[in-house]
């Protein structure tokens, strides 16, 4: 029974997985969403899945601000708390997300709740997320060509969109690998003037994110810990974010991470108490916006606590 269980969760893993792919060919290019460089410190971010699977109460925090220099360039605040429930086989999460770029202003309240059965060695999990996006325009910060475009408008608009993901994530202690889909229900933003018409829509478009990575050990005390991290749009090429790490003596990662785009990313993290981690990075672009910006800097810290009855049998680096 076990063995026709795993087989049949495997297959339903790759089942979800291509019809992801194979659905985006309906998508047109969708709306850019907030980016980060520390998936790999982070993954509850990017997949429900991954809700619970740190078997233990994780809460993390994140600002970023990119392009520094560049007006109205984006600035994003996260908050992702989760753990583990009902004898550790499900997960309960929520994220807060603050994304501000340009004259828009847009806040994300989301839940995610994940089961997880083992596979082999690890375990399988199946997330979903839902919640709501607050997008704020501030339409006074545009400079208009034409200035009748604005006529009809408030000075400030507020839209609150539901939003509904889906991922798989399947780990071991030492790998990973899961795919996520975002915005399922492909919703749509209508913004209305004082006569009741809709004078602007935008529609947030479904796209797929592959997460990856492997934790091998190499010497006394040095762990190299590869990942990668892939979004898909229709219309536009994929997205790669390669990740080189190095884990010295348990408390400290190093790592470099090259982005298509010739984006290069450098990214550390120290685990400042038993408890306690924090974690920056520096991306800098060779391409035609280094002429604009002084790069991109993103900073977090983590906070995580074991429950009592927990036992950690072997290191576990995701």
């Amino acid at each position: 029974m076990n063995k026709n269980l795993s087989l049949f969760s495997i297959l339903l893993f790759f089942f979800f997985l291509c019809s992801s792919i194979f659905w985006m060919a309906g998508v047109s290019i969708a709306q850019q969403n907030p980016q980060y460089n520390q998936y790999m410190f982070n993954p509850l971010i990017v997949n429900p899945a991954y809700a619970g699977s740190k078997e233990q109460l994780s809460v993390v925090a994140l600002h970023r601000s990119q392009w520094i220099g560049f007006e109205g360039a984006p600035m994003t605040q996260t908050l992702a708390i989760h753990a583990p429930f009902r004898k550790r086989s499900v997960g309960l999460g929520a994220n807060i997300i603050n994304d501000k770029i340009g004259p828009t202003n847009n806040l994300g309240i989301l839940v995610a709740y994940a089961y997880r059965i083992r596979v082999g060695p690890g375990k399988l999990s199946f997330g979903l997320r839902s919640g709501a996006y607050n997008y704020a325009f501030h339409w006074n910060k545009i400079d208009y060509k034409d200035q009748n475009e604005f006529a009809g408008l408030d000075t400030r608009s507020n839209r609150w969109i539901p939003i509904f993901d889906y991922g798989m994530r399947y780990h071991t202690n030492n790998f990973y690998a899961g795919f996520t889909m975002a915005n399922i229900n492909r919703p749509i933003i209508r913004i209305r003037d004082s006569a009741d018409s809709t004078r602007f829509s935008s529609v947030l478009n479904r796209y797929v994110n592959l997460t990856a990575g492997y934790a091998q050990v190499v010497a006394d005390n040095v762990v190299f810990r590869p990942s990668i991290f892939i979004k898909v749009l229709k219309g536009q090429r994929p997205t790669v974010d390669a990740n080189a790490s190095f884990l010295l003596k348990r408390n400290l990662w190093l790592g470099l991470s090259y982005r298509t785009g010739r984006t290069f990313v450098a990214i550390t993290e120290y685990k400042i108490s038993a408890f306690v981690s924090a974690g920056y990075s520096f991306d800098y672009s060779l391409n035609k916006l280094r002429t604009f910006n002084s790069g991109s800097h993103e900073i977090f810290i983590s906070y995580e606590v074991p429950f009592k009855k927990s036992r950690v049998l072997s290191p576990r680096y995701f």
